[in-house]
């Protein structure tokens, strides 16, 4: 048997007190939950979140406390945690009752000697208002209630043979037996201490007893009735009762001490995990400005050991009570950002400063890096050689370039009341709206559109408009960037262009005709007398006016679309069948590379005319067989965007440069200008293709990767 000093209870509750004071001190969630999943500690900031004092959370169920909806948010990190891992996560949490939290967390598995999980440290940090957060220490709570310890004792008074003369109430408790079934026993030793050795060593102590007469505060071990073990500190002495040795004995329970002195030290260990774990910095600093305690996340703050700042002069807080952003400057180290919050408490008999030092360095680089780039966004905006503007989703100016004013005549000023719709041409204003609601919901990026402008002077302006959506951070639209260039020139020279070619096809359409039906017949070999050069030629001649009348052929079928002399005859097509027909039409042409043709079938109605859709699947299928190599794979296929269906042709061919993957829609483009020579293209295939697709209310366009293939893309509407 050991004595125990009285003193260890206090102690240990001393030092729990000064770990939880520190805790209590710290802005950030902090508890220790068993592995039955019930709270065993909560610190004033849990409280304060849960608006729960400390008997509502301690030995309540986890689900309880946080309701059951955040619980299954965070069940599989608990499961983790118990299953000895740590465990870091960041989430949105809809806590009981009904309030939202982003916050960070630490789970921390808390490890019995045999390696078993006993329960973990929870360390939460809500991190919804991390940018403003103005933390404030509230005034300590009241101290953790006095352990109650058990006052009377267990009195006996017995002989050598097992006699009780004197057994009383207290006794009965402790031991759940009743003093007539303690008299009733030959040996009440052999209950009380089943094990043979331990009766072994209480005998021995007995006998000292009866050598010196009295023992003081022995500690022993006993089984109880209902087989629980208890602490018992026991005082004997030795009476001398008509010459017969008896034994006088009080004993003190000390189970709930010691299990309260366990559990102290362990608190104690739990809340020097927490302390040293926390994000935080924290400093205790007297009133002479010493600090008096230092936990590790000082160290990377002010770069140094702990040693080096325990002891060492900080100076009073300049802020007591609330909250302010300082610098921390270190010998050859970048310059450190940090938020303080000080609280006053007491420590150790004396009044100390509670600091808390949260890192915001990197905060502090983000918020310059994103002035910088707002500046240099500013001076792209103002100085751009195209138009831009900023337009809100309803149409509003918000704001405009230089250019854009020189482009329309109007100043700055003077967009401030004008209107995306007011200054569009009615003509062009309902695909303009079109694409505003298709890049709103998110069917499409970016789009571009040739459109009109009114001028100051009232006067139409061709203008290219390119432009895509700005959203917040939880995805909401907030406003569109336009590009905005002038294209009138352009437009006038198109327009010339389409004028020349109108009338150079016409003329020279029919004489062509003849011309390859002549040369055909001479390629049947009916004219065999004449010599094989002479067979070669007319070979070649024919090659060339097949394609001089696919030229013919194509700036017709695009004058057509131009001119608006071509008239949609709209019906529901089935989607399917359109790729299906298109793969047929293509597959010989395809076999001769060899190409190998897919398609990725999709059960859906678009609103079109199959001719039209069918003649722009092949123009793309044919472009994919020319310009991929042989035996790899060109696929059809199509998505449902929801009130659109999206088309896709994919090859594997050599891919597109990414300055080319606007051009290659314009007429005469092409890739490489020998292609025309060596594939047969006539450079118009894709702008009928575009025409065709406009006209259907949808959008084209192509992406690709060099070495990898090209995806072209286009929409139609759904029946």
């Amino acid at each position: 048997m050991s004595n125990i000093p009285d003193e260890t209870a206090q102690a240990l509750r001393t030092s729990e007190n000064r770990l939880r004071l520190v805790t209590n001190a710290l802005p950030v969630c902090i508890s220790y939950i068993d592995r039955e999943l019930r709270y065993q500690f909560a610190n004033q900031t849990y409280q304060k979140w849960f608006g729960r004092s400390t008997d509502e959370i301690i030995n309540q169920y986890l689900w309880d406390v946080i309701g059951q909806v955040a619980y299954e948010n965070i069940k599989s990190k608990v499961d983790q945690v118990l299953q000895g891992q740590t465990v870091e996560y960041e989430t949105e949490m809809v806590y009981s009752p009904n309030h939202i939290r982003y916050v960070a967390a630490t789970l921390v598995p808390d490890l019995g000697e045999d390696g078993q999980v006993l329960g973990y440290y929870a360390l939460i940090e809500d991190r919804s208002n991390q940018r403003k957060t103005e933390a404030e220490l509230k005034d300590l709570a009241q101290r953790m209630l006095t352990v109650i310890e058990t006052v009377g004792e267990g009195i006996t008074l017995s002989n050598l043979g097992g006699e009780f003369m004197i057994l009383n109430s207290k006794l009965e408790q402790i031991t759940g037996y009743s003093r007539e079934e303690v008299r009733s026993f030959q040996d009440f030793l052999i209950y009380l201490y089943p094990n043979l050795q331990e009766r072994q060593r209480v005998a021995q102590e007995i006998q000292d007893v009866l050598r010196v007469g009295v023992r003081e505060n022995i500690e022993t071990q006993i089984v109880t009735k209902s087989g629980k073990r208890k602490t018992l500190l026991v005082s004997t002495s030795r009476l001398e009762i008509n010459n017969e040795p008896w034994l006088l004995s009080a004993y003190r329970d000390i189970t709930e001490r010691q299990v309260i002195e366990l559990q102290l030290r362990d608190s104690e260990a739990r809340l020097q995990t927490i302390v040293n774990n926390t994000f935080d910095g924290i400093l205790i600093v007297d009133s002479q400005g010493i600090v008096r305690f230092a936990n590790p996340a000082v160290t990377r703050l002010f770069n140094k050991s702990i040693e080096q700042i325990m002891g060492s002069e900080l100076g009073r807080p300049i802020v007591v009570g609330g909250s302010a952003e300082i610098e921390l400057h270190s010998r050859g180290q970048e310059v450190k950002y940090a938020e303080m919050t000080v609280a006053e408490a007491q420590w150790e008999g004396e009044n100390v400063y509670i600091v808390s030092l949260r890192d915001i360095s990197e905060r502090k680089q983000a918020e310059r890096a994103l002035r910088e780039s707002e500046e240099r966004f500013r001076r792209a905006f103002r100085d751009s050689a195209i138009g831009m503007a900023l337009v809100t989703i309803e149409g509003e100016f918000l704001r405009v370039n230089r250019s854009l004013c020189e482009i329309l005549g109007y100043s700055e000023a003077e967009f401030s009341h004008l209107t995306l719709k007011g200054i569009t041409h009615p003509e062009d204003w309902s695909m303009s709206e079109c694409y505003q609601q298709q890049i709103i919901r998110g069917e499409i990026r970016y789009y571009q559109q040739e459109k009109r402008y009114f001028n100051r002077h009232g006067q139409a302006v061709w203008v290219l408009v390119s432009a895509s959506l700005v959203r917040d951070s939880e995805g909401q639209p907030l406003y569109l960037i336009a590009q905005v260039q002038d294209i009138s020139e352009q437009r006038a020279i198109d327009q010339m262009k389409h004028e020349f070619i109108s009338v150079v096809s016409h003329e020279l359409r029919t004489p062509l005709t003849a011309i390859e039906g002549a040369l055909g017949l001479l390629a049947t070999g009916i004219y065999n007398n004449k010599p094989e050069k002479a067979q070669r030629m007319l070979e070649i001649a024919r090659t060339d006016c097949d394609r001089l009348v696919r030229l013919v052929n194509d700036i017709l079928s695009l004058e057509r679309l131009d001119s608006g002399q071509f008239q949609l005859e709209m019906a529901s097509c089935s989607v399917a069948h359109l790729m299906k027909q298109s793969v047929e039409v293509m597959q010989a042409i395809a076999s001769t590379v060899p190409i190998t043709l897919t398609t990725q079938p999709l059960e859906a109605q678009v609103w079109a005319e199959a001719d039209s859709i069918l003649q722009t699947l092949t123009n793309l299928l044919n472009n994919a067989i020319k310009f991929s190599p042989p035996h790899t794979t060109v696929t059809v296929s199509a998505q449902d965007y929801g009130a659109s269906i999206c088309f896709c042709v994919q090859d594997q061919g050599r891919g597109i440069p990414p300055d080319k993957l606007h051009s290659i829609f314009r007429r005469f483009q092409q890739v490489d200008v020998s292609d025309a020579r060596q594939k047969g293209g006539t450079g118009l295939g894709l702008a009928i293709c575009q025409k065709i697709i406009e006209q259907h209310g949808g959008r084209i366009w192509a992406e690709s990767q060099l070495g990898q293939g090209t995806c072209f893309y286009f929409t139609l509407p759904k029946a």
